[in-house]
């Protein structure tokens, strides 16, 4: 009876837990499908160590074991500003030749949802100080996710522009959020979107208009400003400095005014202090005279 019994008890734990290579599968899947409040965007920048190097440990599989993250550098002798960044995941290995060693911002991502695997997103500052993001993917040769730009064609990194800050998310509908400069001569930054095309490569969302975040704000030469200035500077205001007139929308010298929006076509939407707005022509070839508008404000924005 006590041997049936154990016969019993044992069949009954197969049946429930699976059995074989069933088993380790079934794990995995559990991890991301049966805990849909999950995170599919960690940010473990605080583990980085004098911005070169970075090390960490994260069950990238699911199989309960955790693998041992780094990220360093190897300095080229002949130029100070090459280098190699090195990418370890378990017992796989990358390097990058690179320009700089300034890593910003380590992320822990789940990019695709149905390969059962972790990604990991990494920021780093390199030429002219511009932040660039890469994403090796945890498929044993540590594949990096493709960018497709608007003029020069597929990457294996996407530059984001001069930032103050560094956002990025996968979002619940598969696409990525980046934070990066307009896509014009604007320098101020944006929130821009990607997603997935047919080839599994990320190619921008373009929308009619982009929000102007206010980091601009926050790097602004202010010693030649007045304190109401200053003031109106912080509640997000700009001081005109000279007239300006486009498509019967005009601005007068003295006025305030607040950049709201950019289009990607070199035209931004701003509003006065009644509510009013209109758009801004800022191409090289208009008449808008930049500097002498706003010096400050086109000084930091392009």
């Amino acid at each position: 009876m006590k041997k049936l019994f154990s016969v019993l008890f044992l069949t009954m734990c197969l049946v429930l837990t699976g059995c074989g290579d069933d088993e380790g599968t079934s794990r995995r899947k559990k991890k991301k499908d049966d805990d849909e409040s999950a995170p599919r965007t960690i940010d473990v920048s605080e583990n980085l160590t004098d911005h070169d190097y970075f090390e960490y440990e994260f069950d990238f599989d699911g199989d309960g074991t955790e693998e041992e993250i780094k990220i360093d550098y190897t300095k080229s002798p002949e130029n100070e500003w090459l280098s190699q960044m090195n990418v370890t995941i378990g017992d796989y290995e990358k390097s990058i030749d690179v320009d700089g060693s300034w890593i910003e911002k380590v992320y822990i991502c789940d990019i695709d949802t149905t390969d059962d695997t972790y990604d990991l997103a990494v920021i780093a500052n390199e030429m002219s100080s511009d932040p660039v993001i890469r994403i090796f993917a945890y498929d044993g040769a540590l594949s990096q996710y493709e960018f497709r730009t608007q003029d020069f064609g597929v990457f294996e990194e996407q530059w984001l522009g001069y930032a103050v800050s560094y956002y990025f998310n996968v979002n619940e509908d598969d696409t990525i959020t980046l934070e990066m400069q307009t896509p014009n001569s604007g320098m101020w930054s944006v929130y821009r979107t990607f997603e997935r095309d047919e080839y599994g490569i990320f190619c921008e969302v373009i929308p009619e208009k982009y929000e102007i975040l206010p980091d601009f704000m926050e790097r602004a030469f202010t010693d030649d400003l007045t304190d109401e200035e200053i003031e109106m500077w912080e509640d997000g205001y700009i001081l005109a400095h000279t007239d300006y007139d486009c498509d019967g929308f005009s601005i007068e010298t003295g006025e305030y005014i607040k950049p709201l929006y950019d289009d990607g076509e070199n035209k931004i939407y701003v509003e006065k202090k009644n509510g009013t707005g209109g758009w801004i022509d800022i191409g090289y070839e208009s008449d808008f005279d930049r500097y002498n508008f706003n010096f400050n404000f086109f000084y930091l924005a392009g």
